[in-house]
């Protein structure tokens, strides 16, 4: 069989089918409540946001909130001998400093 670019051009319109006539027609209704269909609807909040006072979770402060930081190592895989962890306990407002080590007494592996 050829290619279809290699077929006379007689041949290659006898082999395409004919489209059926395009009638004017109303497309059906997709719903009995068109009110919402192509209407812009202002978000709530929008202009504030746009605006930029939005609040978002980090913005919000309470009494006696601490905030997490986890340190994981820079390199894949590799093997934890030790961690030096005086320096970070001795910096100003920090709470407390875990290592794995340290949360494997209290917490059971998935």
């Amino acid at each position: 069989m050829n290619h279809p670019r290699e077929l006379p051009a007689r041949a290659l319109d006898e082999a395409t089918p004919a489209e059926p006539p395009i009638t004017e027609q109303a497309p059906p209704a997709l719903t009995t409540d068109p009110r919402h269909i192509g209407v812009s609807w202002p978000r709530q909040g929008a202009r504030r946001l746009v605006q930029g006072r939005g609040q978002y979770v980090d913005d919000i402060t309470l009494p006696r909130m601490l905030h997490v930081v986890f340190w994981r190592s820079p390199v894949a895989h590799a093997r934890i001998l030790g961690i030096e962890s005086t320096a970070a306990r001795a910096m100003p407002g920090v709470a407390a400093v875990y290592s794995g080590a340290d949360l494997a007494r209290v917490c059971k592996p998935w």
